[in-house]
């Protein structure tokens, strides 16, 4: 389904009972909202929304670099555009980058965060991490690493409130277990979980233990 938000028309699947607690899920850079599949087997108590970010799948993919500030007013017009005025929250990678901007811009809209395989910041070590991708256009590619290139917000998430876990894969390389001890660090009250035997895509490397401490996660904030 497409919806307007933020000036495009962002692709979307909406599912589970309504009226129950909403999670919604956003991807990493150069894949689509069905990277999450591993993880809808857990939220059949929910009402899910996952999106196409913007340049991603079936959504538009503007000739323009992009900014988190950008793709978090995607994410806040997609909620608004669905009448949801609170969600859980859960983003790999870049979708963890647009979480913590999001939630920076208003706290208010979200029930809790998930921050997974992201960071706060780029680190040198980001260079070697690009090694599996899916296929994304080529305009919707470079805008979004145009946003990845000025990521900065290690000295703003502090201001979270919002109860948070933060989840990574124990050998990720290009968002490595260092970054999100920072974020665990910077935001109070957070959780860091660290998954043995898992890279960049913990949530489908290691989907048993990814999703056993996101229910257990979501349950506790539900």
């Amino acid at each position: 389904m497409k919806i307007a938000s933020n000036g495009i028309q962002l692709n979307y699947e909406i599912e589970g009972p309504e009226g129950a607690p909403t999670v919604t899920m956003s991807h990493s850079l150069a894949a689509t909202l069905e990277m999450w599949n591993p993880q809808m087997s857990i939220l059949g108590d929910y009402r899910v929304v996952r999106y196409d970010m913007r340049g991603h799948g079936g959504s538009d993919a503007p000739e323009i670099d992009y900014s988190f500030d950008m793709l978090a007013d995607d994410l806040l017009g997609l909620l608004d555009g669905l009448g949801i005025e609170k969600t859980h929250y859960i983003g790999l990678s870049m979708g963890g980058m647009i979480g913590q901007t999001a939630a920076l811009k208003d706290q208010s809209r979200f029930h809790s965060l998930v921050l997974a395989d992201t960071s706060s910041q780029v680190p040198a070590a980001m260079a070697g991490a690009w090694d599996e991708r899916v296929n994304t256009p080529v305009a919707g590619y470079c805008g979004c690493c145009r946003a990845i290139q000025g990521l900065d917000l290690t000295d703003k998430i502090s201001a979270i409130e919002v109860p948070t876990l933060v989840i990574c894969g124990e050998d990720d390389p290009g968002t490595p277990v260092e970054a999100h001890e920072v974020i665990h660090n910077e935001i109070a009250g957070s959780e860091l979980v660290i998954l043995k035997d898992a890279l960049h895509f913990a949530n489908m490397e290691q989907a048993g233990g990814f999703n056993d401490a996101y229910g257990a996660f979501l349950a506790k904030h539900s």
